[in-house]
C-alpha cells in the first residue's frame, strides 16, 4: 500500500477511489489489517501530543507533506517557520519507539502482535511467518505470533480444525493453546480439532506433548488423543484409520471401515446429521477410496455397494 494514500486515508483527505484501494487492501489480509491498526495507532498518538503544540494536528500533516513534496529550501527564515512541525515531528518519532518496544514487549497473542486467521465455507492452506504450514477446515480460526524477545511460536486455536507443518526450530517450540489444552512440539506434523471444550490431537509425524489439567502425555505418529476440559477426562488410543484427512486431499480412505464411522466422518465433513441404525448394518465395512463431492452420490454408493436404504426424515439421514 502507498504511504502516500495512506496517510490522506488517515486525515480524511482521500478520494472516493482512493477510500475504495484503502478498505479493500487493509478487508483483503489479516497482516494488512494488522498493519493499519499500528499505523493509526501511532498516528492517534501522535496526534495527542501534537495538540499540545501551536500547529493543529491537520497543518502539522499539511506541511509535512508539503515539504516531502517539494525540494527542500535551506534558507533560515523557512526553518524558523516550521519549528512547530519539528516538534510534532520529534514527539511522533518518540511515540513510534516507544511503540515498538512495547511491541516487542506486549503478551503474545494480543490483537496488536498476533496474525489471525479465518475460513468459512472454504479449506485454506496458509504459510505462517516461520515458514510453518497450516491447512485450515471450514469453520476455523485461530492466530499466530512470533517476536524477537518471544521465547516461543504461540498459536491460539479458536475453533474448529487445522493441520500443522512445523518447520524445525529447537530454540523457539511451536506451542498450541487450545482452551486449557497446551500443545508442544518443535518439528513435526498433526491435527488439532477444538470444539467447545473438547480438544483431539492426531500425530501425524514427530513426537508431541500434551498438556492439560495438570496431566501431561507424548504422542507419537498415528496416536491420538481426545480431551475434554471440563471433566478433565484423557482418552489416548491409536489411530485405526485415515478419514481424519479428508480435509487435506480432498479423499475418504477406507480400508475395513466400519460404517459408523463412514457416517461420523461424513456427518462432520457435510454439516449433517446420519443415523446407521441396527448393529449389523452399522459394522459393515468398507475398502475403498470416495472422492469428496455430493453427499447424494456418496450415499448412493453406500446403497448399492450393501442393498441397504437410505431415506431422509426432514433433516435428518437414515441408513437401514
Amino acid at each position: 500500500m502507498n504511504d502516500k494514500i495512506l496517510t490522506k486515508y488517515l486525515l480524511k483527505e482521500a478520494s472516493k477511489a482512493e477510500v475504495e484501494t484503502v478498505e479493500q487492501w487493509i478487508s483483503a489480509h489479516a497482516d494488512n489489517e494488522l498493519h493499519y491498526r499500528r499505523v493509526k495507532h501511532l498516528w492517534n498518538a501522535s496526534a495527542g501530543i501534537a495538540g499540545k503544540s501551536r500547529l493543529t494536528e491537520d497543518d502539522a500533516w499539511k506541511h509535512f507533506l508539503q515539504k516531502r513534496e517539494r525540494p527542500a529550501v535551506t534558507r533560515p527564515a523557512r526553518v524558523i517557520r516550521f519549528n512547530g512541525f519539528r516538534m510534532v515531528a520529534a514527539c511522533f518519532l518518540a511515540v513510534f519507539f516507544l511503540f515498538g518496544a512495547w511491541y516487542l514487549l506486549a503478551p503474545a497473542g494480543s490483537p496488536f502482535t498476533a496474525s489471525r486467521y479465518a475460513t468459512n465455507d472454504e479449506v485454506r492452506n496458509e504459510t505462517l511467518s516461520d515458514g510453518s504450514v497450516i491447512t485450515m477446515n471450514k469453520h476455523s480460526k485461530l492466530s499466530f505470533s512470533q517476536r524477537i524477545l518471544q521465547k516461543e511460536r504461540i498459536v491460539e486455536m479458536k475453533e474448529g480444525e487445522a493441520f500443522f507443518q512445523v518447520k524445525p526450530d529447537k530454540d523457539k517450540p511451536f506451542v498450541i493453546h487450545s482452551g486449557d489444552v497446551t500443545i508442544t512440539v518443535v518439528g513435526t506434523s498433526f491435527h488439532v480439532k477444538r470444539h467447545a471444550e473438547k480438544t483431539e490431537v492426531i500425530v501425524e509425524s514427530g513426537l508431541v506433548k500434551v498438556e492439560a489439567a495438570d496431566r501431561e502425555v507424548e504422542l507419537k505418529p498415528h496416536e491420538k488423543v481426545l480431551i475434554d476440559a471440563i471433566s478433565g477426562k484423557f482418552k489416548q488410543e491409536d489411530v485405526t484409520d485415515r478419514l481424519h484427512n479428508y480435509y487435506l486431499n480432498n479423499r475418504l480412505e477406507m480400508e475395513n471401515t466400519p460404517l459408523w464411522r463412514v457416517a461420523e466422518v461424513l456427518e462432520e465433513a457435510y454439516g449433517v446429521e446420519i443415523r446407521v441404525i441396527g448393529d449389523d448394518t452399522r459394522d459393515l465395512r468398507l475398502t475403498t477410496t470416495f472422492k469428496m463431492g455430493q453427499l447424494d452420490d456418496l450415499l448412493e454408493v453406500i446403497s448399492e455397494t450393501f442393498g441397504i436404504s437410505v431415506t431422509k426424515e426432514g433433516a435428518i439421514i437414515i441408513i437401514k
